[in-house]
Protein backbone atom coordinates (compact mmCIF):
# COMPACT_ATOMS: atom_id res chain seq x y z
CA UNK A 1 0.00 0.00 0.00
CA UNK A 2 1.18 3.35 -0.70
CA UNK A 3 -0.10 4.69 2.41
CA UNK A 4 0.58 5.65 6.52
CA UNK A 5 -1.61 4.38 9.05
CA UNK A 6 -1.07 6.08 12.73
CA UNK A 7 -3.58 6.52 15.63
CA UNK A 8 -3.79 10.36 16.86
CA UNK A 9 -4.00 9.72 20.67
CA UNK A 10 -4.75 13.64 20.74
CA UNK A 11 -7.25 13.80 18.39
CA UNK A 12 -8.40 10.31 19.36
CA UNK A 13 -8.76 9.35 15.73
CA UNK A 14 -6.89 6.94 12.98
CA UNK A 15 -5.11 9.30 9.99
CA UNK A 16 -3.97 7.84 6.91
CA UNK A 17 -2.13 9.99 4.59
CA UNK A 18 -1.02 8.93 0.87
CA UNK A 19 2.94 9.10 0.10
CA UNK A 20 2.21 9.03 -3.40
CA UNK A 21 0.14 10.97 -5.90
CA UNK A 22 -3.18 9.61 -6.52
CA UNK A 23 -5.47 10.32 -9.92
CA UNK A 24 -9.16 11.06 -9.47
CA UNK A 25 -11.18 8.36 -8.48
CA UNK A 26 -8.07 5.60 -8.17
CA UNK A 27 -8.69 3.21 -5.09
CA UNK A 28 -6.91 3.27 -2.75
CA UNK A 29 -6.06 0.35 -0.75
CA UNK A 30 -4.98 -0.48 2.96
CA UNK A 31 -3.10 -3.73 3.70
CA UNK A 32 -3.58 -4.50 7.50
CA UNK A 33 -0.64 -7.07 7.50
CA UNK A 34 0.26 -10.45 7.85
CA UNK A 35 -2.27 -10.60 10.89
CA UNK A 36 -4.57 -13.40 11.71
CA UNK A 37 -8.14 -12.51 12.32
CA UNK A 38 -8.18 -11.94 16.26
CA UNK A 39 -5.34 -9.25 15.67
CA UNK A 40 -7.51 -8.00 12.52
CA UNK A 41 -10.67 -7.80 14.49
CA UNK A 42 -8.98 -6.59 17.93
CA UNK A 43 -7.34 -3.89 15.94
CA UNK A 44 -9.39 -2.69 13.11
CA UNK A 45 -12.95 -4.25 14.15
CA UNK A 46 -13.37 -6.92 10.59
CA UNK A 47 -12.18 -10.37 9.97
CA UNK A 48 -11.68 -12.12 6.70
CA UNK A 49 -12.92 -15.34 5.66
CA UNK A 50 -10.29 -16.60 3.79
CA UNK A 51 -7.27 -15.45 5.59
CA UNK A 52 -4.32 -17.45 4.40
CA UNK A 53 -2.61 -15.53 7.42
CA UNK A 54 -5.10 -16.37 10.47
CA UNK A 55 -2.77 -18.68 12.03
CA UNK A 56 -0.89 -17.83 15.55
CA UNK A 57 2.60 -18.88 16.41
CA UNK A 58 3.13 -20.84 19.17
CA UNK A 59 6.93 -20.93 21.50
CA UNK A 60 8.14 -23.68 23.09
CA UNK A 61 11.49 -24.86 24.21
CA UNK A 62 12.44 -27.30 26.86
CA UNK A 63 13.57 -26.52 30.34
CA UNK A 64 16.82 -26.54 31.10
CA UNK A 65 16.56 -28.11 34.22
CA UNK A 66 14.03 -30.95 32.98
CA UNK A 67 16.37 -33.90 34.18
CA UNK A 68 15.33 -35.92 30.91
CA UNK A 69 15.94 -33.12 28.44
CA UNK A 70 19.58 -34.41 27.00
CA UNK A 71 17.06 -38.24 26.16
CA UNK A 72 14.33 -35.61 24.72
CA UNK A 73 16.65 -34.03 22.48
CA UNK A 74 17.92 -37.02 20.95
CA UNK A 75 14.20 -38.56 20.47
CA UNK A 76 13.19 -35.02 19.00
CA UNK A 77 16.63 -34.72 16.61
CA UNK A 78 16.00 -38.51 15.79
CA UNK A 79 12.69 -37.37 14.16
CA UNK A 80 14.13 -33.63 12.51
CA UNK A 81 12.05 -31.97 15.27
CA UNK A 82 14.38 -29.12 17.51
CA UNK A 83 14.76 -28.99 20.85
CA UNK A 84 12.92 -25.63 20.47
CA UNK A 85 10.84 -24.00 18.09
CA UNK A 86 8.32 -21.60 16.72
CA UNK A 87 4.81 -23.92 15.63
CA UNK A 88 1.89 -22.25 13.83
CA UNK A 89 -1.44 -23.70 14.99
CA UNK A 90 -4.21 -22.50 12.02
CA UNK A 91 -7.54 -21.12 13.55
CA UNK A 92 -9.46 -23.47 11.45
CA UNK A 93 -7.55 -26.76 11.33
CA UNK A 94 -6.14 -29.23 13.42
CA UNK A 95 -3.37 -29.21 15.48
CA UNK A 96 0.17 -30.16 13.49
CA UNK A 97 1.80 -33.59 13.87
CA UNK A 98 5.35 -31.84 14.34
CA UNK A 99 3.33 -29.45 17.49
CA UNK A 100 1.76 -32.38 19.12
CA UNK A 101 4.45 -34.70 18.75
CA UNK A 102 7.06 -31.81 20.09
CA UNK A 103 4.50 -31.58 23.18
CA UNK A 104 4.31 -34.79 23.53
CA UNK A 105 7.88 -35.33 23.79
CA UNK A 106 8.52 -32.11 26.14
CA UNK A 107 5.87 -33.22 29.01
CA UNK A 108 7.24 -36.64 29.14
CA UNK A 109 8.08 -36.45 33.43
CA UNK A 110 9.26 -39.77 34.09
CA UNK A 111 11.59 -42.71 32.89
CA UNK A 112 8.59 -45.32 32.93
CA UNK A 113 7.09 -42.79 30.24
CA UNK A 114 9.95 -42.15 28.50
CA UNK A 115 9.95 -45.73 27.56
CA UNK A 116 6.54 -44.92 25.65
CA UNK A 117 8.33 -41.88 23.66
CA UNK A 118 7.91 -43.04 20.45
CA UNK A 119 4.44 -43.25 20.55
CA UNK A 120 4.54 -39.50 20.91
CA UNK A 121 5.22 -39.96 16.86
CA UNK A 122 1.70 -42.46 16.41
CA UNK A 123 -1.27 -42.96 17.86
CA UNK A 124 -2.39 -43.75 20.86
CA UNK A 125 0.23 -41.29 22.80
CA UNK A 126 2.21 -41.72 25.10
CA UNK A 127 0.09 -42.14 28.02
CA UNK A 128 -3.58 -40.52 28.76
CA UNK A 129 -1.75 -38.48 31.59
CA UNK A 130 0.28 -37.25 29.19
CA UNK A 131 -2.21 -36.37 26.75
CA UNK A 132 -4.18 -34.31 28.81
CA UNK A 133 -1.10 -32.31 30.20
CA UNK A 134 -0.77 -31.61 26.49
CA UNK A 135 -4.00 -29.97 26.18
CA UNK A 136 -3.67 -28.42 29.09
CA UNK A 137 -0.66 -26.29 28.68
CA UNK A 138 -1.84 -25.82 24.84
CA UNK A 139 -4.59 -24.20 26.31
CA UNK A 140 -2.74 -22.13 28.81
CA UNK A 141 -0.95 -20.60 26.20
CA UNK A 142 -3.48 -20.08 24.04
CA UNK A 143 -5.29 -18.15 26.85
CA UNK A 144 -2.61 -16.39 27.13
CA UNK A 145 -2.21 -15.21 24.02
CA UNK A 146 -5.40 -13.71 23.85
CA UNK A 147 -5.46 -11.92 26.86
Amino acid sequence: ADITTNYDFEKQCLESNAIRDYKRGEEVKIFYGARPNFELFSNSGFVTPDNKFNYTALRFSLGESDKLREKKIQLLNNHSLPDSSKFALCADGPLGDELLSYLRVAWINSEEDFQNAEAAFTNPPVTLQNELRVYTILELKLFKIIQ
